[in-house]
């Protein structure tokens, strides 16, 4: 068996992290025979206690993986992570995998992360506070070429800019859990998400053909192929 460590805490109005009430939701993604019995996918939950929770997972061979359903306000509703042979680990070092394919779900580097935080607050600063009035520090080109400092400031024509300095903007107008999509790239992309005109983190798998997003929730958006 292998232990698993679950830790989940949350803000605190003091600017010190407390620990989320709730628990972990665990069960198999399907039945598997085991010591000539079978294994059902009946789910168990692991009550958080000061933000912790510990439990003893046996290992998934290729083609199983266990279900995770954070139960508490704002969790997640479903996610599916592979468990090694042995060890002690922290769930966040587990790797994630589609439920379909049993394929492992690429996570954003974490350089791509740190980017897309900052373009986040350089958005929200300036839907927040407009456009800075003086000129730029440096020289503006490509799609922002000529539009900064730019009285004539809004919401979308910042997002269409950030978006046409891109690549292909695939649309998914009904909501759907995992999004599906086929492209012509050649190549493996990058992508990059967008729900409500905001950029969101969540994982994805690429092929040269086609990438796969994966939501909590369904989800309707814009995914960006670079």
């Amino acid at each position: 068996m292998t232990l698993v460590r679950f830790g989940r805490f949350q803000p605190g109005p003091s600017g010190v992290d407390v620990p989320v009430e709730g628990g972990i939701g665990l069960r198999l993604v399907r039945r598997e025979v085991a010591s000539g019995a079978v294994r059902v996918v009946s789910a168990f939950t692991v009550p958080l206690v000061g933000g912790w929770a510990e439990v003893e997972l046996s290992p998934t061979a290729v083609d199983q993986a266990w279900l995770v359903q954070e139960k508490f306000w704002g969790g997640r509703t479903e996610y599916a992570v592979r468990v090694p042979a042995s060890g002690v680990w922290a769930d966040v070092d587990l790797t994630e995998v589609d439920v379909e394919s049993f394929d492992a779900i690429a996570k954003p580097p974490a350089a791509i992360v740190a980017e897309l935080n900052d373009l986040r607050a350089l958005v929200e600063d300036i839907l927040e506070n407009g456009a800075p009035a003086g000129p730029p520090t440096g020289g503006a080109g490509g799609a922002l070429a000529g539009t900064y400092p730019n009285p004539g400031f809004n919401e979308n024509a910042l997002r269409s800019a950030v978006r046409s300095m891109s690549g292909l903007e695939v649309p998914i107008l009904t909501p759907q859990g995992t999004w599906v999509i086929e492209h012509a790239l050649g190549r493996r992309p990058n992508v990059a998400v967008f729900v409500n005109g905001e950029i969101v983190l969540v994982p994805y798998t690429a092929t040269d053909t086609t990438v796969s997003v994966q939501h909590p929730t369904p989800t309707a958006g814009v995914a960006v192929l670079t």
